[in-house]
């Protein structure tokens, strides 16, 4: 990874894209924009060509972030190797590495897979109800996505272990460090999304709010228990191969919370229900709140748990952008790595809008939901990659000082920066600061010591 990477024509296009849409997030607070998209984009998806797509890059967003942090795990495992290479019992330590990257990836896939054939999402066996359609465009999804990602994981690893490992450019080009930072933009962004901004709003699908007008008028007696519906044309088409379809939507419609009318449409910093009380229903918080006295009359909020606000999928696309990135570090030739990584970008870019609108469309998320997450996620790449770059050349900047190997440095504006190459000058300290000398002295010898003393005197005599 090169500190240049952060002026580079593609990085700089997402964020200026990341920019527009944080400002139309923005202005998604005031008046019904929010729901001007979702009332004409959630149409669409009535098209079955549209609804495939749709379907697709849902099942696509279950599984992109966990090829990209498998991809990252074999940039760590072929770096470590050429680092330690000398040592024959690295050998070993390397293929058992990639086996077990690709087992992890073949568990997660297999399971998703095969889960499939008895997988019920709320109305039985064979619908998928999020897309108000059966499980044919799910499995082909599946398939298809399990065959590009493993054969993409496979020629990866065949291609670093049968060329890139016998080259240092993993080491001198730093791509173990983007390495670790798509793993660790995976972490900040996958846990604080799914499990602190979900369910802190809670916030209802669309489909819910528009029960009625998507999936069918209900009629409850006078207890407010559903009893009998009025199907939507769309809804009808899977009853011929569900004669139960009725009862599993009535059954789902009482009992489960989720597929159900939302009591009201909600923007994306209204909480649905009770923040505090809810904290009783947030997942694998129980062992942080057993001592919390709940209400123990308060009900879970209608449709909580669709939890709208922000996009995960949107999050797991957006780890595509790392592509690129590894392009423009693993390929030699300024040519073909030129064209190799314009081509990647380019390709990811249109990917991730199709996926920011495909999600409205799909009726499961809102504008403000999939932009918010564009915006996010690129403060997330921009903040994963310097804290992995500066950690990561200390660590090895302190090792390269203990062994006596030679660093330099770098005074500009009173900042010290210290530095083993030269396209990567990290800051240590300036010399306002009365602890300089102990914050320098981990990366420089005693001589360089000295000469900064010396450098900082004649400043402060002038």
């Amino acid at each position: 990874m090169k500190k240049s990477i952060f002026k580079s024509w593609y990085m700089i296009t997402t964020v200026s894209i990341a920019l527009v849409f944080f400002v139309g997030f923005i202005l998604t607070s005031f008046g019904n924009i929010d729901r001007w998209f979702a009332d004409v984009m959630g149409e669409w998806i009535k098209n079955d060509f549209m609804k495939f797509w749709v379907v697709f890059y849902n099942e696509m967003g279950f599984t992109a972030l966990f090829l990209v942090c498998s991809i990252s795990f074999v940039v760590l495992i072929e770096s470590f190797f050429i680092r330690y290479k000398e040592n024959k019992k690295i050998y070993n330590f390397i293929y058992v590495g990639h086996v077990l990257t690709f087992a992890f990836f073949l568990n997660y896939n297999l399971n998703r897979l095969i889960g499939v054939i008895n997988e019920n999402t709320g109305w039985g066996p064979g619908i998928d109800v999020e897309y108000l359609t059966d499980n044919t465009f799910k499995i082909i999804s599946r398939i298809s996505i399990f065959i590009i990602e493993a054969s993409l994981l496979i020629s990866f690893i065949l291609l670093m272990r049968l060329k890139i490992s016998k080259s240092s450019i993993l080491l001198e080009n730093r791509v173990w460090i983007l390495a670790i930072s798509s793993i660790l933009f995976g972490i900040i962004s996958f846990f604080s999304i799914n499990y602190l901004l979900k369910q802190t709003f809670g916030r209802p699908y669309y489909l819910n709010v528009k029960f009625e007008r998507y999936i069918g008028k209900v009629h409850l007696d006078e207890t407010g228990f559903a009893v009998d519906i009025d199907l939507t044309p769309e809804v009808k088409k899977l009853e011929p191969q569900h004669p139960d379809l009725k009862q599993q939507i009535l059954q789902s419609y009482n009992e489960s919370n989720y597929w159900t009318q939302a009591d009201g449409y909600y923007k994306w910093y209204e909480v649905n229900g009770n923040w505090f009380q809810n904290l009783q229903y947030w997942t694998n918080l129980r062992w942080l709140t057993w001592w919390i006295k709940f209400d123990h009359e308060y009900k879970q909020p209608l449709c909580w748990l669709n939890q709208d606000f922000p996009s995960g999928h949107t999050v797991s696309g957006f780890t595509g952008i790392y592509y690129a990135l590894f392009a423009n570090a693993l390929i030699k030739d300024e040519r073909k790595r030129k064209i190799t990584t314009n081509t990647l970008f380019s390709i990811w870019l249109f990917s991730e809008i199709l996926m920011v609108n495909l999600l409205v469309v799909a009726r499961t998320h809102y504008i403000s939901d999939t932009w918010f997450s564009f915006a996010y996620c690129t403060f997330a790449l921009i903040v994963s990659l310097k804290i992995s770059n500066v950690t990561s050349s200390k660590i090895v900047l302190k090792k390269r000082n203990k062994k006596r190997e030679d660093n330099f440095f770098e005074i500009i504006d009173n900042k010290i920066f210290i530095f083993f190459q030269e396209d990567n000058k990290i800051f240590v300290s300036n010399f306002k600061s009365k602890k300089w000398e102990k914050k320098v002295d981990k990366y420089l010898g005693i001589e360089q010591i000295e000469k900064l003393k010396v450098i900082n005197q004649s400043q402060q005599s002038e």
